[in-house]
């Protein structure tokens, strides 16, 4: 593959993380001003919790690999922005035609570690409302920005849930939201909605209760226990070549790197840098665990799936490089997911940053 001029991010809050692990083994407690984060387990600044999701669209756009042009999810015009300080990005099926073996999926994202460290948080293209994304601001008891109105028939009982909780719910589009958000000069629509994951957060007064994941006390943990195969890459088939997704185990970034139909998967840092279009300032995040969680999906309309997201089912959990066998479940809208081995104990993730696939029973995954 040509060299890009791609820059490594393997997890925002990686010096955080290091002072975390490095207290835990000689035996010090963490400092005062300090705090271990629910969503991460990276040490961070003490202050509220309240995540910030964001339903994002994963479109496919062309992008130069090799000499060549391939078309990949998220690249080129409809390319992400500050994707990189997301602590959670999951990925959920939006439609798929296997005759035609044409798929896509949308992502939401999850912001907290960030805001607790004060950063500028922007992020996009903001897309439409999805159940996935609604049901998945219940689970960590936040607030949702997304960018159509609600009104539309087949969304699911996530989103006519959400409708009656308005101060979790941000839509860019209404023009009562304008000071949270905007189009962004150059980039054409509708890839062009941009958010301040800042502002979003500030409207509402509340902290979240949400019980926060379970993390090891080292990075390689799980390895130290012989817990789990090793697991330098999987590949996640969701039903077409342009969402065909890599990720590779990288010591040096201590993460998963992500690969879509050849495409080295990476964003622009700031909403000023897409609107520039310098493909050299691009960061590619390096995620510490990719999740597998394999799920049902209600078919309300031609093309609108949504993933079932509470109950139980199985998962594959790829963490530190290592793949661990088990199960999720999650009891009722409000409780967290919870990963299981096949020993019924909870599994413990590594620090840093978290790839989530909602995964069909109807794909493929290989590793």
């Amino acid at each position: 593959m040509k060299a890009r001029c791609f820059h490594r991010v393997s997890c925002s809050l990686r010096m955080g993380c290091c002072a975390v692990l490095a207290a835990v083994l000689i035996g010090h407690a963490l400092p005062a001003c300090a705090q271990v984060s629910p969503t991460t387990g990276c040490e961070v600044p003490p202050g509220r919790f309240l995540p910030v999701l964001v339903s994002l669209g994963h479109e496919t756009g062309i992008a130069r690999v090799n000499g060549k042009n391939v078309k990949a999810a998220g690249a080129g015009k409809v390319a992400l922005w500050g994707a990189q300080q997301a602590d959670i990005v999951y990925e959920s099926l939006l439609y798929r035609d296997e005759q035609k073996n044409a798929a896509a999926t949308r992502l939401t994202l999850l912001f907290s570690d960030a805001l607790l460290r004060g950063e500028k948080v922007t992020c996009g293209p903001v897309r439409s409302l999805r159940d996935a994304s609604a049901s998945l601001r219940e689970e960590w008891q936040g607030v949702l920005a997304f960018g159509s109105p609600m009104g539309r028939r087949h969304l699911g009982e996530a989103v006519e849930r959400l409708k009656a909780d308005s101060a979790a719910a941000f839509d860019l589009v209404d023009i009562q939201r304008g000071d949270l958000g905007g189009r962004l000069k150059g980039v054409k629509a509708p890839s062009n909605l941009n958010v301040d994951v800042n502002a979003v957060q500030a409207r509402v007064a509340v902290d979240s209760i949400a019980h926060p994941f379970a993390f090891s006390e080292v990075s390689d943990a799980a390895a130290a226990r012989g817990a789990g195969a090793p697991a330098a890459s999987l590949t996640l088939d969701w039903g077409d070549a342009r969402y065909l997704a890599r990720f590779a185990w990288d010591e040096a970034a201590g993460g998963y790197l992500r690969e879509v139909a050849g495409w080295p998967f990476a964003c622009y840092p700031t909403e000023e840098a897409r609107m520039a279009g310098d493909e050299t300032a691009m960061v590619q995040p390096a995620f510490a665990n990719v999740i597998v969680q394999w799920v049902d999906y209600d078919v309300p309309g031609p093309v609108i799936q949504n993933p079932v997201l509470v109950g139980e089912g199985t998962a594959d959990l790829f963490v530190g490089g290592r793949h661990v066998r088990g199960t999720w479940s999650r009891g009722a809208p409000q409780d967290r997911t919870i990963y299981r081995d096949e020993a019924g104990r909870e599994i413990a993730l590594s620090p840093g940053q978290t790839w989530i696939a909602l995964f069909p029973a109807n794909a493929a995954l290989i590793f």
